[in-house]
């Protein structure tokens, strides 16, 4: 996914609640359910990529309502030990 393939999915998330909601259940199963999710709506992603475009989200100094609410904690990406290995929970 291309930058501004990434900002039309981003600018499509925060804007559409349904859209959203299947977000937040993709974004708690992980990036191959994101990859998934976004490929569902037009976007093509990989795994790899989705984990690239989390690691640049906010990076511009702006953050959408959407990634504000994943970022406050209402829910929380945390790694583990386990470099490879990123889990996801509802806070």
């Amino acid at each position: 996914m291309n930058d501004q393939a990434l900002q039309t999915f981003r600018t499509l998330v925060n804007e559409d609640a349904g859209v959203r909601e299947k977000f937040f259940e993709a974004y708690r199963s992980g990036p191959a359910a994101l990859a998934a999710m976004a490929s569902q709506h037009g976007f093509q992603a990989s795994e790899e990529q989705v984990l690239a475009a989390m690691k640049t989200v906010g990076a511009d100094g702006e953050l959408t309502d959407t990634e504000l609410e994943l970022v406050s904690g209402s829910m929380e990406k945390f790694a583990t030990a386990d470099a490879d290995t990123t889990q996801y929970r509802e806070g």
